[in-house]
């Protein structure tokens, strides 16, 4: 025990996901579709905490890009 017992115990939880379920619809969100950075639910599984926080807000970021995009072009066609 490096930090001893409670102090140690609290930071093993900060870095374990909260649930099974929370990994498996981030999975689902990081494996779907053409911009994906990965192809598989282990690939997410083996991921840091900061390094799943870092791929959700990038492929985040992108699809909202998308989707201004797209609505700029429907605007557009609608004239």
């Amino acid at each position: 025990m490096l930090l001893g017992g409670e102090f140690e115990n609290f930071y093993i939880t900060l870095i374990q996901p909260p649930n099974e379920e929370y990994l498996n619809e981030l999975a689902f969100f990081l494996c779907t579709g053409e911009q994906a950075p990965f192809s598989s639910a282990a690939e997410v599984d083996k991921l840091t905490p900061s390094e799943r926080n870092f791929w959700v807000t990038k492929l985040s970021e992108m699809y909202k890009k998308q989707q201004e995009e797209m609505e700029k072009a429907k605007s557009k066609s609608k004239r």
